[in-house]
């Protein structure tokens, strides 16, 4: 619980709190989580037991394993060696520095010391508590403040002697933790009885015995760097704690001094620098925080809440009538998965008509209004009405608007209502809201779509990130279409056919590098009658019969299609799409590169590619006699999974494999490419080369020579992609850097 938060009204809290949510660094202790009730309790007032309104409020913070800094300060002799108490110091000086010159308004700590400086396993300091002093109101917004604040031993003479607060109380707060972190607690009481060049003296004596005698043992080289380092640190503790105020450094200047000793150590002995932090993996949506904030309403019923922390809001039931009577939703978690939840329904005789609202995947709610008043059997007030605004359109009014008005509007521009917890009696009597503050990161566009308004609307639960497959049924018309994507959890979804029975099936495979960069297509009365898909790669259709009237997707930038929507019955009535406008940076992200292919690109051939993004090449599985008859091979993806694609081809009179050994990878392909029976192109024969041997060649080899070398020792390829029928027609790669 935080002391006195209670003083501030639910609209300035809430702005503080989601000025709290937006601070992120590695130095500050994380905030996750905000917990807000209201109960009734029973308390002796004038010499009676009377029921007393009591709110409290919790702000939940990152759990750190090693806890606070003051357990572990101690002399030069033992403790910490040099290297991670300079790690701490450069550490909790950044902190500082994002604290009062970040992209937030300004934040003053006013209580920094080694109790409020936590560590993580690693030994990365993280500053504690340093959202307090935005929690006083506007006490702070001036130069005095008749609150005490602070701790004795870290705080400035000017607030000591005047109350007078400015960022240099927060300079001085950290030259003493920079001191004792340095010489430990004990030491930094002899200070004030010695001059600065003293002192200096003193801890450079003490550390060298140190660096000369203990463990790790140091080169000549590595003495002089922590020998620099440690008067850096110390030269700039005192000059932090210097008793004038303007005689002390701003944090920005002392982290400008830090970065340019560092750039001197990388000279003189690079092994000092703190080690890069392990790279803790992160989902595609990056680390969610929830706050819990409200509730609006009566002060009856039971409460009711949610057990795994919302994401993503997927639907809502309201039962409505004179006032509301149940309220249930769905959600996804962080972790894709969907919870529902309800209804929370009351007791009322009059249950109400139930309205449900099913969200798109672009679609969120931003801003809930409604009104509270007294209702039969809940004289204290309950929800009477709601209305409902998401970022697309608003639903209702439910319920009656009778009572005092309330409104919850998002104050951060991108947060999103994602779940609820509330108190049913009779009625919903309250309700609160959690809240996420940054919309889904896919930032989707919904192109609308082009067709009738026959048949029954259909769409996707669950944000698309990438297109994998198509497929279309069609003859005179588009019949039916169905689509399988992956969403930015990474986890696959397939919808079912979105239309009618009949005509032929095609099926569009999109390959890990390719994406659909263009959709086109003709429509008659309330029909699609064509579709034609464009890649990056090639074009796919026309579907159907071309009749009617044309429309065409435009793809903004690299912008790419990932999903789609529309109507159907018997045929596909219309349909529009979702589009990513950062698909082709997930390909650069891969690092993965399609070469070719090299072959023929004409018959009746069928495209071959694989759905998953290659990372090595485990096996190769060639088919020839006078051409390459067919290719198979088998990879693993970047979680380890392995794959195999083909037999591309049909079996010739002669089969090898290749079996690549643990740390051996393709550099080079070499092959011929000419005329066979009524083939005017095909692949006539193939050779790879290997960091360990050579292999082939496969085929007699007549024709043209293609070659496609990698550069050397920094590219391997990993997958193959091409074009077949009877024999391998052509043949593209993937490649990864080694």
């Amino acid at each position: 619980m935080l002391h006195d938060i209670a003083s501030l009204d639910d609209v300035k809290f809430m702005n503080e709190f989601i000025n709290l949510m937006s601070v992120q660094h590695q130095n500050i202790v994380q905030l996750v989580g905000y917990c807000y009730e209201t109960r009734r309790k029973l308390v002796l007032h004038n010499d009676k037991f009377v029921l007393a309104h009591v709110e409290e409020r919790a702000l939940c913070f990152e759990y750190l394993e090693r806890g606070s800094l003051d357990k572990y300060l101690s002399d030069e002799s033992s403790g910490f060696d040099w290297c991670t108490r300079y790690k701490m110091i450069k550490g909790i000086c950044e902190g500082v520095n994002y604290l009062h010159n970040g992209p937030q308004d300004r934040i003053l700590h006013l209580d920094l010391k080694p109790s409020n400086i936590l560590l993580d396993k690693y030994n990365v300091p993280k500053i504690a508590d340093f959202g307090l002093s935005r929690l006083f109101g506007e006490t702070l917004s001036h130069h005095t403040t008749k609150r005490s604040i602070g701790t004795v031993g870290y705080m400035p003479p000017e607030y000591i002697d005047k109350c007078y607060i400015t960022e240099k109380f927060d300079i001085s707060s950290l030259g003493v933790i920079i001191i004792e972190i340095v010489t430990g607690p004990k030491e930094r009481s002899k200070r004030p009885d010695m001059s600065s060049q003293q002192f200096i003296e003193l801890v450079h004596k003490n550390w060298n015995n140190r660096f000369q005698q203990g463990i790790p043992m140091y080169t000549s080289e590595e003495v002089c760097g922590l020998q620099l380092q440690l008067k850096t640190c110390i030269e700039m503790g005192l000059q932090c704690v210097e008793a004038e105020r303007l005689k002390r450094p701003t944090i920005a200047e002392v982290v400008s001094r830090l970065n340019k000793l560092d750039a001197m150590i990388q000279k003189i002995s690079p092994s000092l620098l703190p080690p890069k932090l392990p790279v803790v993996p992160a989902s595609a949506r990056g680390q969610v925080r929830i706050a819990k904030i409200g509730q609006w309403g009566g002060i009856g019923g039971n409460y009711r809440d949610i057990e795994v922390a919302p994401c993503r809001l997927k639907s809502l039931i309201i039962g409505s009538g004179g006032a509301i009577y149940s309220i249930g939703f769905s959600y996804y978690d962080d972790n894709g998965k969907q919870h529902k939840v309800g209804p929370w329904s009351g007791h009322g005789a009059n249950k109400g008509i139930d309205h449900t609202i099913h969200l798109g995947p672009s679609e969120y709610l931003i801003e809930i209004s409604g009104t509270v008043g007294p209702f039969t059997y809940a004289p204290h007030g309950v929800i009477t009405s709601l209305t409902l605004v998401t970022t697309i359109r608003t639903y209702g009014p439910y319920g009656e608007l009778v009572g005092n008005p309330f409104h919850i509007p998002m104050q951060n521009k991108g947060g999103s209502i994602v779940g609820f917890f509330a108190r049913v009696g009779w009625y919903v009597d309250a309700f609160g809201i959690y809240v996420n503050p940054n919309l889904d990161a896919t930032q989707e566009d919904e192109i609308e779509p082009w067709g009738g308004n026959r048949g029954e609307a259909h769409d996707i639960d669950v944000a698309p990130r990438r297109l994998q497959s198509v497929t279309i049924c069609s003859h005179d018309y588009v019949n039916s279409l169905a689509f399988s994507y992956s969403d930015w959890s990474g986890h696959h979804h397939t919808t079912e056919p979105w239309g009618g029975l009949g005509g032929d099936t095609y099926t569009v495979e999109f390959g890990p590098s390719e994406f659909l960069t263009g959709f086109s297509g003709t429509t008659g009365h309330n029909v699609v009658t064509s579709l034609t898909l464009i890649t990056n790669a090639r074009s796919y259709g026309p579907f159907g019969h071309v009749g009617g009237t044309p429309f065409q997707v435009p793809m903004r930038n690299n912008a790419s299609i990932v999903g789609f929507f529309g109507r159907a019955d018997q045929y596909l009535n219309a349909i529009g799409v979702y589009a990513n406008p950062e698909q082709e940076k997930i390909e650069q992200e891969d690092g993965l590169t399609k070469m070719g292919p090299w072959g023929g690109m004409g018959g009746d051939a069928h495209e071959n590619d694989i759905t998953v993004a290659p990372r090595r090449l485990k096996s190769i599985t060639i088919s020839c006699d006078v051409v390459v008859d067919s290719l198979a091979f088998t990879c693993t993806d970047q979680n380890g999974q392995q794959h195999a694609a083909g037999p591309w081809g049909e079996s010739g009179s002669r089969i090898e494999k290749i079996e690549l050994g643990p740390s051996e990878f393709v550099t080079a392909v070499y092959g011929t490419v000419g005329p066979f029976g009524n083939y005017s192109s095909v692949i006539t024969s193939l050779r790879f080369v290997t960091n360990a041997g050579k292999y082939g060649p496969f085929g007699q080899g007549i024709g043209t020579h293609f070659h496609a070398p990698m550069h050397k020792g920094s590219s391997s390829i990993v997958g193959f992609f091409g074009r077949s029928s009877s024999c391998v027609e052509s043949i593209g790669f993937y490649v990864v850097p080694v």
